[in-house]
């Protein structure tokens, strides 16, 4: 008994970790992205234009709530299932996070509150901190499951 009750805290401290390598790559790269847009929309046009940036990335924290919210319960679904089959395989868990979190704006666009779909770039960035979260949960709890 003593060794599930230490198994289960493992468990939610390497999905915590996990959780927090995600959102540092996430933050990283996405404000990578932002940056190279800020720049490239400065280049020659006036204030006005910059002010719109600012108003979009003055918007993206409900965006990230719901990014946060969403990919939740895929993510959980994702160690639920790996815990109870012990399943140990490095393939699992990356693919695993990728999905759980790229395919949030799938879920996004369900109820309307998608980004526009021109650029995809951000499913790369949502897929690779979906990946780091895959590869940290492994690292920690994974490959003993």
């Amino acid at each position: 008994m003593m060794r599930f009750i230490g198994r289960l805290i493992w468990v939610g401290v390497a999905a915590l970790v996990a959780g927090i390598a995600a959102a540092a790559v996430g933050l990283t790269l996405g404000a990578e992205l932002a940056t190279r847009a800020i720049s490239a929309a400065s280049v020659g046009t006036d204030r006005d234009t910059l002010n719109g940036w600012f108003a979009v990335l003055d918007g993206a924290l409900p965006l990230w709530s719901a990014l946060v919210s969403l990919s939740l319960i895929p993510a959980v679904l994702v160690l639920v299932v790996g815990e109870i089959g012990k399943i140990r395989s490095l393939l699992f868990y990356l693919a695993g996070g990728g999905i759980a979190i790229a395919g949030v704006p799938a879920m996004l666009r369900l109820s309307q509150a998608a980004p526009a779909p021109g650029d995809t770039t951000y499913l790369l960035v949502l897929a690779t901190a979906g990946f780091a979260a895959g590869l940290t949960y492994w690292l920690l709890a994974g490959r003993t499951a």
